[in-house]
C-alpha cells in the first residue's frame, strides 16, 4: 500500500515565496494574475452602481413578488379545477 504513495511536489512550489513575478510566470505559464477591486474602493462601488440600472423603476418589492406569485397559483388552481370538472362531465355523459 505504501508503494503507491507519491512524495513529489509540483515544480516550483517549494520556493514559491522566494520567486519573483517573472520566475512565477515561467514556472506556471497558465496562471494569470489579475487585479480585483476591493469592496471599500470607490471605483468598485461606482462601477457596480452603473451596472444596476434604474432601481426605482425596475425594483421588485416583496409585496409585488408575493402578489404576482399568488396570481400564478390562482390561475393554476382554476385550470386544474376546469380540467377536473371536464373529466367528471365527460364521465357522466
Amino acid at each position: 500500500s505504501n508503494r503507491y504513495r507519491r512524495t513529489e511536489s509540483i515544480h516550483g512550489s517549494e520556493a514559491i515565496d522566494e520567486l519573483d513575478e517573472e520566475e512565477l510566470r515561467e514556472n506556471r505559464p497558465y496562471n494569470q494574475r489579475i487585479d480585483l477591486p476591493l469592496p471599500g474602493d470607490g471605483e468598485y462601488e461606482h462601477e457596480h452602481e452603473e451596472n444596476l440600472g434604474d432601481l426605482d423603476e425596475e425594483e421588485l418589492t416583496r409585496d409585488k413578488v408575493k402578489k404576482a406569485s399568488s396570481q400564478i397559483l390562482v390561475a393554476q388552481d382554476r385550470k386544474q379545477k376546469k380540467l377536473r370538472k371536464k373529466a367528471r362531465n365527460a364521465g357522466v355523459q
